[in-house]
């Protein structure tokens, strides 16, 4: 049984739209090239990386780059969207490179945004550079296979113990079963009195980037909250999940693994 561990609850705002997917590589010669054995795919590929590696230099950015800003973990076969100017000069003719390790490819690159398409599982060193040569952005960018149904699921039971919130730290939201699931935590600066716990449904794929369940038996009579669940977005890779009451995301949640 997984343990339950008594954090926070608390409804963040609206970060996340509950109405809308979560919106140098080697560039291969052939689509034929993309391709890999199982075996390669399911190979994770690593790179050197320290936080301190990071650079956000006079730059505003947009789409996926605030996806990864707080931790998103991208799909594999997906496409993604950056958008940037700079506070400062022209981004007219910027440079984009990723690691040459076949992990993504830059498939369109204009001022102001480029797209990349993972293509195996791994990590990634995105850079950008402007006209002079400067560079504006670096940051490490991860990508994971995109589960099916069956193994969604069986991932948000059997592989991660809970989600929990990274914003209004202290929620936490168990997926006890294929069906069944429970949030621990508080509400607001108050203990929850008793779990919540609700039921949910699979209701398909949302957009490109994500599965939809939808809340069912939901009971926090016991719990001393007023806060409703009624819809979890998870990634297709299972590693977020966005939580929506009837009218806002209530966080960001990502994994913590059994043990």
């Amino acid at each position: 049984m997984k343990k339950k561990l008594l954090m926070g609850l608390f409804l963040f705002p609206l970060i996340f739209s509950c109405s809308n997917g979560v919106d140098s590589s080697k560039t291969f010669d052939s689509e034929e090239k993309e391709s890999s054995s199982l075996e390669e795919v399911d190979e994770f590929i690593e790179v050197k990386w320290n936080k301190g590696d990071k650079v956000n230099k006079e730059i505003s950015t947009s789409g996926t780059f605030i996806d990864v800003a707080i931790g998103e973990i991208l799909s594999v076969g997906c496409s993604y969207t950056f958008g940037y100017k700079y506070t400062s000069g022209s981004a007219s003719s910027s440079r984009v490179e990723v690691s040459s390790n076949g992990v993504c490819k830059i498939t369109s690159s204009v001022d102001n945004s480029f797209t990349l398409k993972g293509l195996r599982q791994g990590e990634t060193i995105l850079k950008l550079y402007d006209v002079d040569g400067v560079l504006r952005y670096r940051n490490k960018i991860t990508f994971r296979n995109i589960l099916s149904k069956e193994e969604m699921l069986d991932f948000i039971v059997n592989k991660v113990d809970h989600y929990e919130s990274q914003y209004a730290k202290g929620m936490n939201i168990y997926f006890t079963s294929s069906s069944t699931g429970q949030v621990t935590g508080k509400d607001g600066n108050d203990e929850l009195t008793a779990p919540i716990t609700f039921g949910f449904e699979y209701s398909g794929t949302f957009g490109e980037y994500e599965y939809k369940l939808t809340v069912t038996d939901y009971d926090a009579s016991s719990s001393g909250t007023t806060l409703v669940l009624n819809t979890i977005y998870v990634n297709k890779n299972g590693y977020a999940i966005h939580p929506c009451t009837s009218d806002a995301v209530v966080d960001y949640f990502i994994p913590v693994f059994q043990e």
